[in-house]
């Protein structure tokens, strides 16, 4: 007898996302359907300036507590410095960040739509140098209701578009030309760092092989000299404040210590990360149409 096979029938295209991913397929309705279009309180119907009243439905610019949808067929250039947060934004069209002002998005929850695009500086555009721009992930004083979001999706920047985040070069680590030393006050690098500046954090990497050590020391600049950075490792003490460790590297291995300047002009942060259930993330998902 020969045992009779089933090929299972493919999953039927209803119209839905992902409809031969049920995993995706749930988790892409369980995210948009936290910012309905319905929801929105705020719909952009005109392309232009977020501050200007005529790229609103109302006439209304968003304000704390705002719900914002970024219409299909719209490009909005976000100008604005907020101290108001608002709920969420939704981006169905593009959604840029002016490059040449200093920028700040207080938001709780920014949702990027499959067909839509979020710029913050791009390759061609990027933030300028001496400009900043901010997203900051509000802290609502609360944790996420899970009844609302019982995926814990929300608080964050959460894509399924496009994104590209770009600003003003920096150079993001370098090497040690000499291993210091225990209440050093001074870096000595192997080349001239391009745009670090005073008042930048750093982080020199601890060399101890005790796991539990924990040497690295978050230090920040008081001066630049070429390649050698005279550093405060303790900014809430009067004076300049040496290194309190050594950071030498094994011997024999041609090994050096590296240290690397954390400051950029776009920078995607909490406004509380001292609570970790306020504090925000960062998810591109479904997409790989992200350069940052």
């Amino acid at each position: 007898d020969e045992t009779p096979t089933h090929t299972p029938a493919a999953p039927a295209n209803d119209g839905l996302p992902h409809p031969d991913d049920p995993a995706k397929r749930d988790e892409h309705l369980a995210l948009f359907e936290l910012v309905p279009h319905e929801a929105a309180t705020f719909v952009s119907i005109a392309s232009g300036n977020w501050n200007d009243t005529h790229v609103w439905k109302d006439g209304v610019i968003p304000n704390g507590g705002a719900q914002v949808l970024v219409s299909a067929g719209t490009t909005v250039t976000f100008d604005a410095v907020q101290t108001n947060a608002m709920k969420w934004v939704r981006v169905d069209g593009e959604l840029d960040f002016a490059t040449s002002v200093d920028t700040q998005m207080l938001v709780e929850t920014v949702i990027v739509d499959p067909a839509g695009t979020l710029h913050i500086g791009t390759v061609a555009n990027p933030i300028q140098s001496g400009v900043a721009a901010r997203l900051v992930i509000a802290d609502m004083g609360r944790a996420i209701d899970t009844t609302w979001d019982p995926d814990q999706l929300s608080r964050g920047l959460i894509s399924h578009g496009t994104v590209a985040m770009q600003g003003e070069e920096v150079t993001p680590f370098l090497p040690l030309a000499v291993a210091p030393v225990r209440g050093s006050t001074q870096l000595t690098l192997d080349a001239v760092p391009v745009r670090w500046r005073v008042g930048d954090r750093l982080v020199l990497t601890g060399t101890s092989t005790d796991l539990d050590a924990k040497q690295d020391e978050e230090l920040k600049i008081v001066a630049i000299n070429g390649n050698t950075v005279t550093i405060d490792s303790d900014d809430a003490k009067v004076g300049t404040q040496g290194l309190k460790f050594n950071h030498t590297p094994p011997a024999g291995f041609g090994l050096k210590v590296y240290v690397a300047d954390m400051n950029r002009n776009v920078v995607v942060m909490s406004q509380n990360p001292a609570i970790n259930d306020r504090r925000g993330h960062v998810m591109f998902m479904h997409s790989n149409k992200v350069q940052v």
